[in-house]
């Protein structure tokens, strides 16, 4: 019996030992068959979503500021037009303009750009012409920073003309905010000391040149 006893134990035991023998472990200790648990710390890798199509500055041909509007470019110069006109009812002595009290025949030289000068043909008979014609145009900012008018009366439908009569001359200076196509009027008041300045006003435009 004792014997018998014994060899049943040592099976036993054997048994133990095969089955210890023929479990496989991977680096770790663990079961190489066994999933590993998910690092919580770890992060997914960052996905790319492509910008979208609608945002970012509008490229109509300006340049984009550094708040990301567009500034429109600079124009490249200015036409002068000339608007209207007002003249004094009588010369600096108290003669009338014309034969028989008839309103003056109006024209002026414009003088910019050192010295470059445009004319423009006379309005008959008013002491209130009106032009609204362009007289120059696509002139740079830097001849415009003053012109000089020199007013007068030609005396165009007289039977015998005579020279010109001065009506006035004056100068102005063309600043920033006369270039932005508003009307400005250029004010030369009489002189009664000076027999060539009866006094004009003449109202102009300085439109940005397309």
């Amino acid at each position: 019996m004792v014997r018998i006893a014994s060899t049943l134990l040592l099976i036993v035991g054997v048994l133990s030992a095969c089955a210890e023998g023929g479990r496989r472990t991977g680096p770790g200790g663990g079961s190489a068959n066994t999933i590993p648990d998910i690092d919580a710390g770890a992060q997914d890798p960052p996905v790319f979503v492509p910008p979208d199509p609608g945002e970012g500055p509008v490229d109509d041909g300006g340049t984009t500021g550094t708040d990301g509007g567009v500034v429109q470019p600079p124009p490249s110069g200015y036409d002068i037009v000339a608007v209207s006109a007002t003249v004094e009812g009588t010369k600096v002595n108290g003669d009338n303009w014309d034969f028989g009290g008839d309103p003056p025949d109006v024209t002026f030289d414009l003088y910019y750009a050192a010295g470059t000068k445009t004319a423009f043909p006379s309005v008959l008979n008013s002491f209130t012409p009106y032009w609204n014609e362009t007289i120059a145009t696509a002139v740079g900012a830097a001849d415009l920073g003053t012109i000089e008018i020199h007013m007068f009366d030609l005396d165009a439908d007289e039977l015998f003309p005579s020279a010109p009569d001065k009506i006035g001359r004056c100068a102005y200076n063309v600043d920033q905010a006369a270039l932005g196509g508003q009307a400005v009027t250029v004010n030369c008041p009489r002189d009664n000391m000076d027999p060539d300045q009866s006094g004009f006003t003449l109202t102009l435009r300085f439109d940005p040149a397309k």
